[in-house]
């Protein structure tokens, strides 16, 4: 280097390794899915998204009757479902982590600081002394001599960046703004998950704004358990607001309760 450090161009040698070791990591997390997720609930939420596009008469019908079949079997023993999909996005959290750190490692503790250093990407290609040219120093020597027929024939010997080089230099670039959005983003989804069970209420709430579906909230948020509302927060997002509030009218019915007779 300039200065007359060591630096060790390890990353050009094993960068392809590395990006395999991180996709499998990712890919990990589809085959722990895969293997310890519920069928059943996997199977309800498929025909509810399959059936969330459907224009017909009966598709109302085919979504609460599919919803609460599956409900009245396993109605309390949602507590798990919570839990795993909290522990998933902790795992992702974790994993998005972990690779970070080991890309650290592989750029030698440059790539923490990837982006905040070399943004906004003004290169210097003829001294190549820009932050992401440090980081990803040239080590290839380009002879230019007579039969390329340039710099009028004479011969030059420059330092130079290949096309694989300047390929990595963007994939760990893309690679550092994926990471840290994902960590964020993973960050923000943990914690807004951890205060969820304090506010059962909240995962209940629809645009609908009549006395009788805000009834309707308090009186299951108090009769079902977390694991319950949290199944119902979930799939809330593929119904319709008409569809939703007659689900809960169905499980208040099921639980022995008329919202309707009780609002009269």
């Amino acid at each position: 280097m300039p200065d007359g450090k060591k630096k060790v161009v390890f990353f050009y040698r094993w960068a392809h390794y590395s990006c395999l070791v991180v996709a499998g990591v990712y890919l990990l997390l589809r085959l722990i899915i895969k293997r310890f997720g519920n069928p059943r609930l996997q199977y309800m939420f498929s025909n509810i998204r399959k059936n969330s596009g459907r224009l017909d008469e009966n598709r109302e019908q085919d979504q609460i009757r599919t919803f609460m079949e599956y409900f009245k079997e396993n109605i309390g023993t949602h507590g798990y479902f919570y839990e795993k999909y909290l522990l998933n996005h902790i795992y992702c959290f974790s994993i998005s982590l972990l690779n970070f750190l080991f890309l650290n490692l592989v750029l030698q503790g440059e790539f923490t600081r990837l982006i905040l250093e070399v943004f906004p990407f003004h290169r210097d290609p003829v001294n190549f002394r820009d932050p992401l040219s440090v980081i990803f120093p040239p080590f290839v020597n380009c002879t230019i001599g007579p039969s390329s027929k340039m710099l009028n024939k004479r011969e030059d010997e420059i330092h130079c960046h290949l096309i694989l080089m300047e390929m990595l230099e963007k994939v760990f670039v893309f690679a550092w703004i994926y990471m840290v959005s994902a960590l964020i983003i993973g960050g923000i989804c943990i914690i807004f998950l951890l205060c969820l069970p304090f506010h059962k209420n909240f995962l209940l709430k629809t645009k609908e704004s009549s006395s009788l579906f805000k009834k309707l909230n308090r009186v299951l948020a108090r009769n079902l358990n977390f694991g319950d509302v949290f199944l119902l927060f979930m799939v809330k997002s593929h119904l319709t607001a008409n569809e939703f509030c007659k689900i809960l009218i169905e499980i208040l019915k099921y639980l022995h309760y008329d919202p309707i007779a009780k609002e009269k």
